[in-house]
């Protein structure tokens, strides 16, 4: 096999299994952790946060700016999903473009999840854990690949057959 096209598999692979090990693994982590929340893994976010998004383009469900953008930092897991397709059909352009947008809109969250506080405005109401850190890993890594295959696309034109 062609080491180009094993290195692009590699990449896809690589990315979709540190995804799906992001649903896997915990996301977040609620205080106190005693309350009815607890520890939230990567799957139930996954599941039910396009309720959040639908929540919030019906015009209810968000106290606020920083909710919204809890709610809409859900919108990553489409556009990667987007940006998986366009690999898969070496469309790699749409897949830097899509892939860097689904990693800012998943970043997102880390800014919303600093600002929410308990009522004494001083102890964050929950933490970032491994899964939502391996989420973010799998968009770094579709793009990186994206990056490369551009590259070696870009080199390939340019090297005459002989």
């Amino acid at each position: 096999m062609n080491r180009g096209i094993t290195f692009r598999y590699s990449i896809l692979v690589l990315s979709i299994i540190t995804y799906f090990m992001a649903i896997i693994l915990t996301a977040v982590d609620q205080w106190p952790l005693d309350s009815q929340f607890g520890s939230e893994p990567g799957f139930s976010f996954l599941l039910f946060g396009w309720i959040n998004v639908w929540f919030f383009l019906m015009g209810g469900g968000s106290d606020g700016f920083l909710d919204t953008i809890a709610a809409l930092s859900w919108l990553a897991n489409p556009i990667y999903w987007v940006s998986i397709v366009a690999f898969i059909k070496h469309k790699y352009y749409l897949t830097l473009i899509s892939s860097l947008l689904s990693f800012f809109v998943a970043l997102s969250y880390v800014w919303a999840s600093d600002c929410f506080c308990n009522s004494d405005n001083m102890v964050p109401d929950f933490g970032l854990r491994e899964g939502y850190w391996a989420w973010l890993i799998s968009f770094v890594m579709l793009t990186i690949g994206a990056i490369i295959c551009l590259r070696l696309s870009y080199v390939n034109e340019r090297v005459p057959n002989k």
